[in-house]
């Protein structure tokens, strides 16, 4: 009984240290996190599609975050600033976009956004709309938040709901 019960403390202080661990490796503020997810969700609602996924979202340098788009280097805007990628992938329309006479309305299935840093999240600097999916992966301190089509989004045990409601 005794071996049961140290067996069932040390699980829950190794399940409490885990989620501490992920929680420092973020380095995104959770209150703007919020705010980064819902004007995702929104700027993606926007172009066609409800259900987004495989959405990323990583603290870097303008420039970073650009290579990682793969624009050029005159496209990066401020180098060097701190800005906030998020990226997702869908079925995106650019029905704002501006296009010369004849050619259709640009489409994609990646959606790359910046934020400045030093606004908090609370605007977007950079918009792009494509095919090549950014790998946010590699970069320290990203989060990956989980989203499947017609599921819902649940990012560290919330759901979509909860994000969009504390971003208010």
């Amino acid at each position: 009984m005794l071996v049961l019960a140290l067996v069932s403390v040390a699980l829950l202080v190794a399940g409490a240290m885990a989620g501490m661990a992920d929680e420092r490796a973020s380095t995104i503020p959770a209150g703007v996190e919020a705010r980064l997810i819902a004007s995702a969700l929104s700027r993606a609602r926007e172009a066609g599609d409800v259900h987004p996924y495989d959405i990323w979202m990583a603290r870097i340098s303008s420039t970073e975050a650009s290579r990682l788009e793969g624009l050029a280097a005159h496209e990066a805007g401020s180098p060097g600033r701190e800005v906030y990628l998020v990226a997702m992938r869908g079925r995106f329309v650019c029905g704002g976009c501006t296009t010369p006479l004849g050619v259709g309305v640009p489409r994609g299935t990646v959606i790359t956004l910046q934020f400045p840093v030093a606004a908090d999240g609370a605007f977007i600097s950079t918009f792009g709309l494509g095919r090549r999916y950014p790998r946010l992966a590699s970069v320290r301190g990203a989060i990956h938040l989980y989203a499947a089509p017609r599921v819902g989004l649940h990012v560290r045990g919330k759901a979509r709901e909860d994000w969009l409601r504390a971003a208010r």
